[in-house]
């Protein structure tokens, strides 16, 4: 499971990320994300479409460090987020939100409302479970954390973690297979040969 010494949101980590199958695009290629379709995945990875950042994404991602510290006062688990690749697949990437230094034990925070309201009531959305698996390939954590937070903005730019969700995941074997399958043949596919998946013709076709 080599580690890749690149910062996270670097322009070198986003250039690398458009050569990779990345946790994000797990829940796009399972399609488990309702708002993107592998075709739309491949058009942002060729540069023809951009993620646009919105304010809740923003909040989010300043959000994060804090949710963090969070974390690792509330565990004892100290975790920094890192970047992987696949020691079995070369195509595989993954960038965690806090990863131990000895990879045992891993942690995926969402800053958001909703999904925090959601965690409360212990519900994880299909997608984020697809990154999640994705991660446990990379890393093989021997725990991995969820860990979900409502905060809000102080008077010095910073956040207060207000309340928290924290869930243990565990690695679910046969999704793992089926989705490795499905990322591969993306990659393989299309990716790779700067082929656009399909237009879907009914609701349960499959993009590629």
């Amino acid at each position: 499971m080599p580690r890749i010494l690149i910062e996270q949101g670097s322009a070198e980590w986003l250039a690398l990320r458009r050569t990779k199958i990345t946790a994000s695009d797990a829940g796009v290629i399972t399609q488990l994300n309702p708002w993107k379709t592998p075709r739309d995945l491949f058009f942002e990875k060729y540069g023809f479409t951009q993620v646009i950042e919105n304010e809740a994404m923003r909040r989010g991602t300043a959000m994060e460090p804090f949710a963090r510290e969070h974390f690792i006062k509330q565990t004892g688990i100290f975790v920094e987020p890192c970047v992987y690749i696949s020691d079995h697949y070369d195509w595989m990437m993954s960038s965690f939100d806090g990863l131990s230094p000895d990879g045992h034990f891993a942690v995926e925070i969402k800053c958001g409302k909703k999904i925090f309201e959601q965690a409360k009531k212990g519900n994880i959305p299909g997608y984020y479970m697809a990154q999640i698996q994705h991660h446990f390939i990379t890393a093989n954590p021997l725990k991995y954390f969820f860990y979900a937070v409502d905060g809000k903005e102080v008077e010095d730019g910073g956040f207060l973690i207000k309340d928290f969700v924290m869930m243990e995941i565990e690695p679910d074997e046969d999704f793992i297979a089926e989705m490795v399958e499905k990322e591969s043949r993306f990659y393989y596919n299309h990716l790779l040969m700067a082929e656009a998946p399909k237009i879907p013709q009914t609701v349960d076709e499959i993009f590629f």
